[in-house]
C-alpha cells in the first residue's frame, strides 16, 4: 500500500517538474500518468511503458491497480482537466496510431511521447535532473514539430471570400465542410456563416457582432448546432445539425434517382447514407409524411 502512495506522490512530483500548473498536480492527473505508463505499484519507474489507452481504459486501469473508483460521469473531467493539458504540454500524443482520427471518436487513444518516456524511466536515479533539464530545453521544438504534424490533417473551410478556418480531422467536420461548401450555396444562396462548431473547439468561428446587430444573444455555456447560417434574403436563420442536413441532401439525391429508377429499393437509400454514418431512423424521422421508396422531398428551407 505504501508503494502505491509513493508512486502517486512521485507522479505528482513528475507532473510539477514537467511544468504543468497546480490544477494538474492532483491525484487524478497523477493516476492518469501512471496508467499511461502502465506503472503498477510493483513496478519501478525504469520499467515504464507506453501503451495506447483511451480514457475509459485509463479509469478502469486506475480502479484495478490503485483501487480508486471514479464515476462514469467524471470521464469528461479526465479528458478536459488532465488529458487535454497533457496533450498541450507535449507529454502525451493523441491518436498517434491514426492522426486523422476525429478527436471525439470513441476510438481515440493516447500514448506517452517517446522523449518523455525516456526521461521518466530515469526518475529517482542520479541522471534524472540532467535528463529533465535536457528535455525541457528542447520541449518547445518538439511541440512545434507535433503541432505541424497535427495541422497537416486539419480540414480547411472557407467561410467567406478570403477567410478560411481549419477544423480538426474527422467525418463530422468533413460534413460541416460539405454544409458550407455544397449545401449552403444550393439551398441557402447568399447566406452568411455565423457560427461553426468543432468537437475540439466549440467556438471555432463565431460572428458575435452580426448576431449582436440582430439583437440575438447566445449563452456561451449552452449547446450549439454544428453550423449557423444567416439568410440575408429571407431575414432568417438556419441552425443545422448533421442529421437535418443529410435528410435534405438525401431527399434531393433520392428524388433525382427516383426519376430514373421508379422502383428504387430501400437498400440503396441505406447504402447511400451509411457512408455518412447516420442511422436509418435519424434520416426518416426528419422526413415529413410516410416515405415511399425511402425518400420524400422536404419543403424549401
Amino acid at each position: 500500500m505504501n508503494e502505491k502512495h509513493n508512486h502517486i506522490e512521485s507522479a505528482q512530483e513528475v507532473i510539477a517538474a514537467l511544468g504543468l500548473p497546480k490544477a494538474q498536480q492532483n491525484e487524478r492527473s497523477a493516476l492518469a500518468l501512471l496508467a499511461l505508463l502502465n506503472l503498477t505499484p510493483e513496478r519501478p519507474w525504469s520499467r515504464s511503458e507506453d501503451p495506447l489507452m483511451g480514457i475509459t481504459p485509463i479509469m478502469e486501469w486506475i480502479r484495478h491497480h490503485y483501487n480508486r473508483e471514479y464515476a462514469p460521469n467524471t470521464r469528461e473531467s479526465f479528458r478536459r482537466q488532465t488529458i487535454h493539458q497533457f496533450c498541450n504540454a507535449g507529454i502525451i500524443l493523441c491518436n498517434p496510431d491514426q492522426p486523422n482520427r476525429a478527436v471525439n471518436s470513441p476510438k481515440t487513444v493516447y500514448r506517452i511521447e517517446s522523449s518523455v518516456l525516456t526521461i521518466l524511466r530515469s526518475f529517482g536515479t542520479q541522471t534524472w535532473n540532467d535528463q529533465l533539464t535536457s528535455y525541457l530545453s528542447t520541449r518547445e521544438t518538439l511541440m512545434v514539430r507535433y503541432t505541424k504534424e497535427r495541422n497537416q490533417y486539419r480540414i480547411p473551410v472557407e467561410i467567406a471570400p478570403g477567410r478560411t478556418i481549419a477544423l480538426s480531422p474527422g467525418e463530422h467536420n468533413e460534413l460541416i465542410l460539405a454544409i458550407i461548401r455544397d449545401f449552403a450555396p444550393r439551398f441557402a444562396p447568399g447566406s452568411i456563416v455565423v457560427y461553426v462548431g468543432d468537437p475540439r473547439e466549440k467556438w471555432s468561428y463565431f460572428d458575435s457582432s452580426l448576431l449582436a446587430k440582430l439583437g440575438v444573444t447566445v449563452d456561451p455555456h449552452g449547446k450549439m448546432p454544428d453550423v449557423v447560417l444567416y439568410f440575408v434574403s429571407k431575414i432568417g436563420y438556419s441552425c443545422l445539425n448533421r442529421s437535418q442536413v443529410m435528410a435534405r441532401l438525401m431527399a434531393s439525391v433520392m428524388q433525382s434517382l427516383q426519376c430514373c429508377f421508379p422502383a428504387l429499393p430501400l437498400g440503396l437509400f441505406m447504402l447511400l447514407h451509411s457512408r455518412i454514418g447516420l442511422s436509418w431512423a435519424a434520416i426518416l424521422a426528419r422526413l415529413p409524411g410516410k416515405p415511399r421508396y425511402g425518400w420524400r422531398m422536404l419543403p424549401p428551407i
